[in-house]
Formats: C-alpha cells, sequence, structure tokens
C-alpha cells in the first residue's frame, strides 16, 4: 500500500505590472497589483532602444542573486508609491524626465523597455513606443503637402506618411506582446519612412 504524503509549498506569484503613458509623452507609468514591490522588485533597468540607459534601484543600491545596483547618478531612487485609483490601490514608479535628471520634458522617441528585477525569481518585461517626434513629422509633412504655395507630390506624401502611420501602429503592438526585436525595427523603419524627401 502506497502512502502519499502532501507537501505544502509557497508559490511566490509573480506581480502583475501594466503600462501606460502619457498622451504629450512627457511620462510613462509602470503600475503594480502588489503592495511589496519595493522590496520584491528593488530594481528597474530601463533601456531605450534596445541599450540600458537608467538602473532605478529602492534606497539607492541593492544586491540581487549576488549582483550589486546602484540608481544611476543624477536619477531618482525607484519607489513604488502606494496611489488610490478608480481601481483600487496601485503601486505606482511614474518615469519621467526628472527621474532621470534631465531638463527636456518630452521623453526620447523609441522602444522604452523596462525590466523589473525580482528579489528572488520571476522577472517582469514591459514596454511602449514614445513617439512625439514621429507624429510631429507625420504631422509637419502632411501640413506642407496640403499648402497650395508648395509644389508636393501629395499623393507621395500621403502615402510616406501613411505607411509610417501603419509602422508605428505596427510597434506599438509588438512593444505590448514583448516582441523588442520587432518593435524597434518596425519604430526605426517608420521614422526613416518619414524622414524621406518628398520634393516639397
Amino acid at each position: 500500500m502506497r502512502i502519499g504524503i502532501l507537501l505544502k509549498t509557497k508559490i511566490k506569484i509573480m506581480a502583475n505590472v501594466t503600462i501606460t503613458n502619457d498622451n504629450d509623452f512627457k511620462k510613462i507609468y509602470l503600475s503594480s497589483d502588489s503592495a511589496t514591490m519595493n522590496t520584491d522588485y528593488p530594481v528597474v533597468l530601463v533601456y531605450i532602444q534596445e541599450v540600458l540607459r537608467y538602473t532605478l534601484v529602492v534606497g539607492g543600491s541593492v544586491s540581487i542573486n549576488g549582483v550589486d545596483y546602484e540608481t544611476t547618478g543624477g536619477a531618482q531612487n525607484l519607489d513604488w508609491t502606494s496611489t488610490l485609483t478608480s481601481i483600487g490601490t496601485r503601486y505606482i514608479e511614474e518615469i519621467s524626465a526628472t527621474t532621470f535628471g534631465l531638463t527636456e520634458p518630452i521623453l526620447q522617441d523609441g522602444l522604452w523597455k523596462f525590466v523589473i528585477l525580482a528579489n528572488g525569481t520571476g522577472n517582469i518585461y514591459v514596454g511602449t513606443i514614445m513617439h512625439n517626434g514621429l507624429d510631429s513629422c507625420i504631422s509637419n509633412k502632411l501640413d506642407v503637402a496640403y499648402d497650395e504655395t508648395n509644389k508636393c507630390d501629395v499623393e507621395k506624401v500621403e502615402a510616406l506618411t501613411l505607411k509610417s502611420w501603419a509602422l508605428l501602429q505596427s510597434a506599438k503592438d509588438s512593444a505590448s506582446v514583448k516582441e523588442w526585436e520587432n518593435a524597434k525595427f518596425k519604430f526605426d523603419l517608420a521614422k526613416s519612412n518619414c524622414n524621406k524627401d518628398c520634393n516639397c
């Protein structure tokens, strides 16, 4: 006769983290439902266009799995702030120019990827596309094309801007499902496409 033994193990459930950004491209919000973000996820690595640009750390420095992390010089320490929202309490890290000690308020165009390091296992990855400059490029091209004093090939301008816009939407979709290489490629292609000369 076999006797089964029931072992009780505590399973750590990974925090749910979402990402959103303002329409004016001045802020990105990382938001979680976990009250233990500051202890369980004390480091955020910030990549722009797949290059590590900033490290944000709760309290300024911490060691995770034998690796020491420090907040990048000039940047603010990580602090998942408890905030009452319409869907209950969330723990939010607001990313802005102030976070990094920058003076230009608009965040840089491109793929922004955040690697949220767990104090243990189960890192979290989220990303978004910032595109203020690309939006301006598309808008400016259309403004010039429809200005009757210019002799643009309007159909060519419309085709270029529509293609740039479509690539941008696809890049945003790729970022939302963590297809980082695709997201960056599509964004870069959209930007390059919009910068083409339309003989205006």
